[in-house]
């Protein structure tokens, strides 16, 4: 869902009492425009609640969940950022077991799309769900799916993102929050609203959108916002913006990019359109996607700066897609210009691989009241292991240790997402560095025998008879690629495995023949 500040933050039982202390708050309430677009906004996700749930989508579920009563997830969502095994790596140095009264909550929950992904992982536990949504709709259908699901920890909240320092939820661990702070007028002031809910370790799951790549995603809403300007409903407004879409030439904006934002939007999409890019925009996404009346685009850098704005500190983002999409070193291969890249701060290197790409729509990333959240390869107490289904990884590996003639070489194989039933088009590589340490180490994380790093460090040290330092830092080098393309992570020793989302598949291997 999405909710609105204005310059004039107000707060209080109705919205009747403004800070003087924020910007634009010489007039004594709230201007008539300010309010047309937040009464617009709610109008748009009561018709439209969001992301769309159909009629045939809760059928399915209905059929589904009237199968499987032991709390299995439905076999073809996968809601990465949400899974426990990421939040565990990423914001609770691999130490959270997800117990002890651990506190979630969904800002814009919407009609559950990763809010129920959440529940039925921490179903087992007695971990406390807060969904909180201003779309009384959405949070209905939210309500039904999660009835079909038989879930009961979750505590439901009709209200918006700035009502929350009235409503006295205390502090959480976790904070998703996507598809809000983008469309928010001053965007800082909801997330500082946010952070001041967490708790002092507590850590977020945030989305926003790209200035870059959906540029010409901003000129059909500003050509839309020209078009409909005496349109009386949203039915018209849909209805306008369809007509336009038809004849827009392939010079147009949107049209030379269209296949990415197809490829963005998938993710929300259920049913018979579940991750099909080329079924036609629905009337939701219609208006989501060209008419909302409120959406706030970032760069790297001021996403980055947005989070120190906040207090808050920024840890990685949480699609491994994006974490190789954003490595300079895949595209420059001017020895020169790359050094010279190299020598520039991350989020400079960052910013020049997005510019260079041109396709990255939306940034997903985490991050904490907590410099240190993400679990540590230098804690030898941590357990290194493979992330998602990986049978067909492993096979290729031992394809290459079996013909690999050198000591130092690289294991490289095409990787792409398996978000979309017609396959991403955008083309990836694993580069991981592979020598007789890596192949070592490897096979031991891949026999899944909850070994620690510290284990495998002590056992590899007998083998190789090299000082463990030695043999630590050439183990980093594949966890680091393993990692950085979503195939590795870490947990405590003491914590076991998520059992839900452990065989997901995220990703599949190819080769060119094979498509």
């Amino acid at each position: 869902a999405i909710i609105l500040l204005s310059s004039c933050a107000w707060s209080g039982a109705g919205g009747q009492e403004c800070q003087k202390d924020a910007a634009g708050c010489e007039d004594e309430k709230p201007s008539d425009k300010y309010m047309d677009k937040i009464n617009m906004v709610q109008k748009q996700f009561e018709a439209y609640p969001s992301p769309e749930f159909t009629e045939d989508d809760l059928a399915r579920e209905t059929e589904w969940y009237g199968k499987f009563k032991n709390g299995t997830i439905e076999h073809n969502r996968v809601v990465q950022h949400a899974t426990l095994e990421h939040i565990n790596h990423f914001l609770f140095k691999g130490r959270a077991a997800f117990h002890s009264g651990f506190r979630v909550l969904v800002v814009g929950g919407g009609t559950g799309y990763s809010l129920l992904y959440l529940a039925e992982q921490l179903s087992h536990t007695d971990a406390e769900i807060v969904y909180l949504d201003f779309s009384g709709a959405a949070m209905k259908i939210a309500q039904k799916r999660a009835e079909l699901r038989g879930l009961t920890n979750i505590q439901w909240y009709h209200k918006s993102l700035e009502d929350i320092p009235s409503l006295g939820l205390g502090k959480f661990d976790f904070i998703e929050c996507w598809g809000v702070l983008t469309h928010l007028m001053e965007p800082l002031k909801g997330l500082q609203i946010l952070q001041k809910s967490l708790t002092e370790t507590g850590g977020m799951s945030l989305m926003l959108y790209s200035k870059y790549a959906r540029t010409g995603v901003y000129q059909v809403q500003e050509l839309m916002r020209l078009v409909n300007k005496f349109a009386k409903t949203m039915e018209e407004e849909i209805e306008n913006t369809r007509k336009i879409l038809k004849i827009l030439p392939k010079t147009n904006w949107y049209k030379r990019s269209e296949l990415d934002q197809l490829e963005a939007y998938g993710e929300y999409r259920y049913g018979s359109r579940n991750h099909d890019i080329s079924k036609a925009y629905s009337d939701t996404e219609i208006y989501d996607i060209f008419l909302t009346k409120v959406d706030t685009p970032y760069s790297i850098p001021e996403v980055y700066q947005l989070v120190e704005n906040a207090s808050m500190n920024f840890v990685e983002y949480s699609a491994w897609d994006t974490r190789i999409a954003l490595k300079v070193e895949n595209y420059v291969k001017d020895e020169e210009l790359l050094i010279m890249i190299l020598k520039k701060s991350q989020i400079k290197q960052e910013a020049i691989a997005e510019l260079i790409i041109g396709y990255l729509s939306r940034y997903e990333f985490y991050i904490s009241n907590n410099k240190e959240a993400e679990a540590s390869f230098d804690d030898l107490e941590n357990v290194p292991f493979m992330y998602g289904n990986t049978k067909k990884l492993r096979r290729r590996l031992e394809e290459t240790w079996k013909f690999s003639e050198g000591e130092d070489y690289k294991f490289e194989e095409n990787v792409r997402s398996t978000l979309f039933n017609e396959g991403s088009r955008i083309k990836m590589k694993l580069k991981w560095p592979m020598n007789k340490y890596a192949k070592m180490f490897l096979e031991e994380v891949m026999n899944n025998e909850n070994k620690s790093t510290g284990e495998i460090l002590a056992k590899a040290s007998k083998i190789f008879n090299e000082p463990k330092d030695f043999i630590l830092e050439e183990f980093r080098k594949i966890y680091t690629g393993a990692k950085s393309s979503g195939q590795m992570l870490l947990r405590h020793k003491n914590v076991p495995e998520f059992g839900k989302t452990k065989d997901m598949v995220l990703y599949e291997l190819y080769r060119e023949k094979d498509e």
